[in-house]
């Protein structure tokens, strides 16, 4: 997980024993914490928590490379203006929320991101494995840098006709 010391706070506050079991279905045993420090407990329940602090982009996406999932409190609706869901989806690792069931048009709970959720009991692998293809074929498609570029270079031919 990553970002600002208050959203990590938030993060941890709601990490209860169900949502804990969930992660241990995936395989996690480890939590690393990048950015400001202070807010990581030592661990959660039996899953180690590891602050690294602020990191580069580099450190970032070789930590990205063997993650199993990404953790972040962010509403389910303004998932596609978090930087924080885009940099997960955009490295193919699965975004795991913590936020109430908000319906959206653009991006959906099960096939984008799972919420963890205090009455799931586990994240069975192949399921995660599905929605983090989903989410990342999603950003390749409709949110990364060469479609943003695209999208602008054809407004301005639009307008400069």
């Amino acid at each position: 997980m990553f970002g600002g010391r208050n959203k990590k706070e938030r993060l941890y506050k709601h990490l209860d024993k169900a949502r804990v079991l969930q992660l241990q279905s995936l395989g996690v045993k480890l939590v690393i914490d990048i950015g400001p420090p202070g807010a990581a407990p030592d661990q959660i329940g039996d899953i180690a928590v590891q602050e690294r602090g602020i990191a580069t982009v580099d450190e970032i996406g070789s930590l990205f490379k063997q993650a199993r999932a990404g953790l972040l409190s962010y509403p389910a609706d303004y998932l596609t203006k978090s930087g924080i869901w885009s940099s997960y989806i955009a490295h193919g690792v699965l975004p795991l929320v913590l936020s109430e069931a908000k319906p959206t048009a653009v991006i959906q709970e099960d096939e984008h991101f799972i919420r963890l959720k205090e009455n799931r009991k586990r994240i069975p692998r192949n399921e995660a494995a599905r929605v983090a293809n989903n989410a990342r074929f999603w950003y390749e498609e409709q949110a990364s840098s060469q479609v943003a570029a695209r999208t602008f270079l054809q407004i301005i031919q639009s307008v400069a006709r």
